[in-house]
């Protein structure tokens, strides 16, 4: 399968705006979202972006029929919510559609404002040639709920509408990449990581492999007489951590490391902290709930954490996702 997208507007015509941002520019933000979510579905291609196709077809005639499928992407303004879409008058089947927008809605919460006939230019001119073509208004740019929603989960809104295509076409879905590839690969091409078992993402992460990588993305292993392995592989790590002063209680972690333990948020936290600087003073001796949410905190202030709820459960474990995500957070890569 062959498929074109089209991003609307563009050259003079910014289209509608609302909330600080111009149609042309979003339309064309998303044409390349999309495509980059269909890879490996079909072959897809996005129209010229320094055209706007429905100036450019009033005075010039293109070849279509080499696609199998063209979608024009819009979003909406007039005071409304939510997503819909439109065919022509002579489209016959609409499965693809109302699984496009069914998909947004289930996937963002956009409300489903289904599948609409009307002769829009650009897609007459296509189903003309015999191509099925049609016109998505993703959301409304004037309301300010669509669009926080599409600022937030442009990637999610993206995979929703290949989702939708897939499933109306039966196109074979390649599965997701996990969010936590791209902060895998980035420490692998650092050097920092070269074993394969941290792509097992959503596992626990033992406390030993923990400290293994934040003592080589903090220097390198730090060299002492004391720095004896027979009592654990990690131990010189242990002690090397000490001699950098990112660990104080080294019996702990010895602790730790022998019976395997899985590491907890809390001592991730608190292993950053230290790692970043030390805790903001602040929250030094700050009475809380729990004695990490100090360093939670501190790491927020120094931005080296951005979503603060997914580490409030201090005693759960952290996994090897997570922890490969604070530490590009904590590189600034």
């Amino acid at each position: 399968m062959r498929m074109l997208i089209i991003a609307g507007h563009g050259e003079e015509d910014c289209g509608a705006c609302g909330n600080g941002y111009r149609e042309a520019d979003l339309t064309r933000e998303m044409a390349s979202l999309i495509r980059a979510k269909m890879q490996g579905m079909c072959e897809v291609s996005v129209a010229d972006t320094s055209k706007n196709w429905f100036e450019y077809l009033k005075s010039h005639r293109h070849d279509f029929t080499a696609y199998d499928y063209v979608l024009e992407i819009h979003f909406n303004s007039g005071g409304g919510v939510g997503t819909e879409i439109f065919v022509t008058t002579s489209e016959n089947g609409v499965g693809v559609e109302e699984s496009i927008v069914k998909q947004l809605s289930n996937t963002v919460g956009y409300r489903n404002r289904g599948v609409k006939r009307r002769n829009w230019s650009v897609i007459s001119k296509v189903k003309a040639q015999g191509v099925s073509a049609v016109l998505l208004e993703v959301c409304f740019i004037d309301s300010s709920s669509d669009i926080k929603t599409y600022q937030s989960r442009k990637a999610d809104i993206a995979g929703a509408i290949a989702s939708g295509i897939a499933e109306g076409f039966g196109l074979e879905q390649s599965a997701p990449e996990h969010w936590a590839a791209r902060h895998l690969n980035k420490l692998k091409e650092l050097g920092y990581i070269t074993d394969d078992a941290w792509k097992n993402y959503e596992c626990d992460l033992p406390v030993a492999y923990a400290l293994a990588l934040l003592d080589k993305v903090s220097g390198g292993t730090w060299k002492s007489d004391e720095a004896d392995a027979s009592i654990h592989w990690a131990h010189p790590i242990i002690i090397s951590l000490c001699g950098k002063g990112l660990i104080t209680d080294k019996d702990l972690y010895i602790k730790l490391v022998k019976s395997n333990a899985n590491l907890s948020n809390a001592y991730c936290l608190a292993l950053f902290d230290k790692a970043s600087g030390g805790m903001c003073p602040s929250y030094i001796n700050r009475k809380t709930d729990h004695w990490s949410r100090n360093c939670l905190d501190s790491l927020c202030d120094k931005e080296v954490i951005k979503t603060p709820d997914a580490w409030t459960n201090f005693e759960g474990a952290v996994t090897y996702g997570r922890y490969m995500s604070l530490i590009c957070s904590f590189l600034r890569i």
